[in-house]
């Protein structure tokens, strides 16, 4: 049995076997490592790779619908939110709650809600990179309400609507700015964009302030920096494409809403404004404010592209409620890249609503 035992010993670790064992580790490090480049290559090339209803991906950000964009800028957002998610983990993993509703979207998911007053937070790929859609145009609209604090732009100065600003579609088209009635103030211009989310409105707002360059050093000169916009409502339209490069990570999306309760930007008269937009809004009632009870106020602005093949890439939602002890929740909510039908991706944001609100409360 001994000289068994020996035989044994000199046979696994022998030259050879060494050898083998090497061999199959070498083939394991590069499989995993083919995996990983083959998941960066997807996203750069824009193609979605099929994986279970509950893996979230932030390798697979770039997917059909993917911006115009080099295949090298794919690949470092793909890196950043691979980079972001992992440092989330080890909070946002231990919330099963939030994790389950999301697996619902069959999508991705960010999610980030603050108590204002206390600073206590709930989040879910909070850094993770979403395309807005829509809720870009709050951060449009606390940045022309600056300018009317400076006195830089008047709430009364009458303003005409140009043809090319027209945008079709739902939400705002020609039968809704007939030719004798396109002069409108800037406070209704404003007004339209929040309250009715009409593109058209966005789109003059724009040209007003100075273009999104101008919404771009606002926010940076307040410190928020997970929040891009490039393109106006009208560039969106010419491409599926464009609306990834109008992102914005949940946890800077709250970052601004915090500002607001804080009364850190805008004086007293324009935040009470924006904030009434918010409230009287009747666009998308299905989605934050379906998952709080009624007597909650809900200020927010929503965000939704359309749906090509059974994929719709943005799903929105982000507001400040008060609670019933009279403290402040700002919440944003993202479902991108979804193949689930409108009612899961708005249950999605309502079940998450609940939760947050539930958690706080």
């Amino acid at each position: 049995m001994l000289h068994f035992c020996f035989h044994h010993f000199r046979l696994r670790n022998s030259p050879a076997a060494q050898a083998s064992r090497l061999l199959r580790t070498c083939r394991a490090a590069q499989a995993s490592r083919l995996h990983q480049h083959t998941l960066v290559l997807a996203s750069a090339l824009g193609l979605a790779l099929v994986t279970s209803s509950s893996y979230t991906s932030s390798a697979l950000t770039y997917q059909s619908g993917t911006p115009d964009v080099t295949p090298a800028a794919a690949v470092d957002q793909a890196h950043h939110n691979r980079r972001e998610t992992s440092r989330a983990a080890t909070a946002t993993d231990k919330d099963d709650v939030i994790r389950n509703i999301a697996s619902q979207a069959h999508g991705r998911v960010g999610m980030c809600a603050t108590m204002v007053e206390t600073g206590k937070q709930i989040d879910f790929h909070a850094a993770d990179r979403f395309p807005m859609q829509s809720v870009f145009k709050l951060p449009i609209a606390v940045t022309a309400l600056d300018q009317i604090d400076k006195g830089t732009l008047n709430l009364d100065t009458v303003v005409h609507v140009q043809e090319q600003e027209l945008a079709p579609g739902l939400i705002s088209s020609k039968e809704k700015y007939p030719i004798d009635k396109r002069d409108l103030t800037v406070r209704e211009v404003l007004r339209r964009m929040i309250e009715d989310s009409d593109n058209t409105a966005c789109d003059v707002t724009l040209r007003l302030i100075g273009r999104t360059t101008a919404v771009q050093k606002y926010l940076h000169k307040n410190g928020i920096r997970g929040i891009v916009e490039v393109a106006s409502e009208k560039q969106m339209r010419k491409s599926e494409r464009v609306q990834y490069r109008n992102w914005a990570q949940p946890q800077a999306m709250n970052e601004l809403l915090c500002a607001l309760v804080k009364k850190k930007v805008l004086t007293d008269a324009s935040r009470a404004l924006l904030l009434a937009w918010m409230k009287n809004t009747t666009v998308c009632p299905n989605r934050l404010k379906a998952g709080v009870p009624r007597t909650v106020e809900v200020y927010h602005k929503s965000g939704s592209s359309g749906t090509t093949s059974g994929f719709t890439a943005a799903t929105n939602d982000v507001g400040i409620m008060v609670l019933p002890n009279g403290n402040h929740m700002a919440i944003s909510v993202f479902v991108a890249d979804s193949r689930a039908s409108e009612a899961d991706r708005e249950g999605t944001i309502a079940k998450i609503a609940d939760a947050a609100y539930n958690r706080f409360r």
